[in-house]
């Protein structure tokens, strides 16, 4: 039975101070204080390559941010299944900052810290590389990718309709019959793209390592709908013709 779907380069600035605080110890009103402060998400842009034949993603996750006082920034990433992390990297892997997500309820992971800016005039770009262990599983020639989003607790900005934007970077031989979220498409560069307003907490896809395609539940919905409409119209010229007669 095939699996089904349940799917950077800058270096920090150097007037910040960055203040590791414990997830743990992160309360709803700190969360909500930070949020009255009105930062908002001005753009979120993740990038996944899944083209290394070990099951696992390298995630690049660049945040654009609007920046109000000394916000409590919270991020947070939810595991799916095995495919989850355990940290990430705060700017370059291994030269910028690793930073520990700490388990929460379920298959939460968190931390926080305290981002203080020398000037909050122009927007803040954070940039965090994660790795994904598990984020392929296979069945056979069936795939599951799953990729872990890891989000920023701040609103998004107002009246953005692509806030964030994802790309996968998959081998050439496998097809995909499927993504979450929906739209997931391949682009004339043969990676896989979507956008959305928000950012969402996955981002996956479902199809196969030989490259054969299968009918996916979106594209089934859609023969069925056109099927029933096609019904209705012919059962309806039937009609028709018989009172013209």
């Amino acid at each position: 039975m095939g699996l089904r779907a349940g799917f950077v380069v800058m270096g920090l600035v150097s007037a910040i101070a960055l203040v590791i605080v414990p997830a743990a110890a992160q309360t709803n009103a700190e969360v909500q204080a930070s949020v009255a402060g009105q930062s908002t998400v001005q753009s979120a842009r993740l990038f996944a390559d899944l083209s290394p034949d070990d099951g696992g993603a390298e995630v690049r996750i660049e945040y654009v941010l609007d920046v109000r006082g000394t916000p409590e920034l919270q991020f947070e990433l939810l595991g799916f299944g095995s495919a989850s992390a355990d940290g990430f990297w705060l700017g370059e892997e291994r030269t910028g900052t690793r930073i520990e997500l700490d388990p929460q309820t379920g298959s939460m992971r968190a931390a926080a810290f305290t981002l203080s800016l020398a000037d909050t005039n122009e927007p803040y770009r954070l940039v965090a590389q994660y790795w994904v262990a598990e984020a392929v599983q296979l069945d056979g020639e069936d795939l599951l990718v799953r990729v872990p989003v890891l989000s920023i607790a701040l609103p998004p900005a107002d009246g953005v309709s692509d806030l964030f934007r994802a790309e996968l970077s998959l081998p050439p031989e496998w097809s995909v019959a499927e993504g979450f979220p929906t739209g997931l498409a391949a682009n004339e560069e043969g990676l896989y793209v979507v956008s959305l307003p928000v950012v969402p907490s996955m981002v996956s896809a479902r199809g196969r390592t030989d490259g054969a395609r299968r009918l996916g539940l979106p594209l089934v919905i859609d023969l069925l709908t056109a099927a029933i409409l096609l019904t209705f119209s012919f059962v309806g010229w039937r009609h028709l013709a018989r009172i013209a007669a």
